[in-house]
């Protein structure tokens, strides 16, 4: 069944391929783009992983890929249970070590690229922490006011001028006209995109991180 045996391996080398593409979605200009065009993309990339999977195992274990080769040659009436376990686990191999070079090579693409591109800013941003820091936003409203606070959560839905922000204590409010802000004694404040006029983020560091891992 050589045809079944090319089938299999270019349905696995999807995998890999559709990871790296979402792992690095977020760093790419942002253009139209067809779906076939993706769908090319991801072939490559999973056939390039699966590939060096695939002669990393003719290697490594020799014996063990010809068997495979030679079961995926065979009559489909003729397969044995053994050499079916056999095949499942060296494609179970294949497909993890492939998975692992596409993740590979996605690290290696943001440490070289210099300029992040999404077509999501906020989730760019937003989504954007560094470890052992804490995102604080501040939210400047409609009528005059700013919020700040804890990041708590975001929604982007379907449209992105139209985002809701939550902050979570400690909130700070500067009123229009005020010197200094005011602590408010609430949990959560959230915004809706037809109050917020714009948006600023600071990292700091997060004491409750540091602590925990002292």
């Amino acid at each position: 069944m050589p045809s079944s045996g090319a089938a299999l391996f270019v349905a696995l080398a999807m995998v890999p391929g559709y990871l790296y593409l979402q792992l690095t979605r977020e760093l790419r200009r942002p253009y139209a783009k067809s779906a076939v065009g993706e769908v090319l993309e991801i072939l490559a990339v999973g056939l390039g992983t699966s590939g060096l999977a695939a002669t990393a195992l003719l290697l490594l274990a020799p014996g063990t890929a010809l068997a495979v080769l030679r079961t995926l040659q065979g009559a489909s009436n003729q397969l044995t249970a053994e050499a079916l376990q056999q095949t499942a686990g060296v494609a179970a191999v294949l497909l993890f070590f492939a998975m692992f070079l596409a993740w590979a090579a996605a690290q290696g693409s943001r440490k070289l690229l210099k300029h992040r591109y999404s077509p999501s800013v906020l989730k760019a941003t937003l989504g954007l922490v560094k470890a052992g820091h804490a995102p604080v936003v501040a939210i400047r409203l409609a009528d005059g006011s700013t919020v700040d606070g804890v990041l708590h959560a975001y929604s982007l839905g379907g449209d992105e001028s139209s985002p809701t922000i939550a902050l979570k204590a400690p909130i700070r409010r500067l009123s229009k006209g005020d010197k200094a802000p005011v602590v408010v004694q609430i949990g959560y404040f959230i915004a809706f995109g037809s109050d917020i006029k714009h948006v600023t983020m600071t990292q700091v560091l997060d004491r409750g991180a540091t602590h925990s891992k002292a």
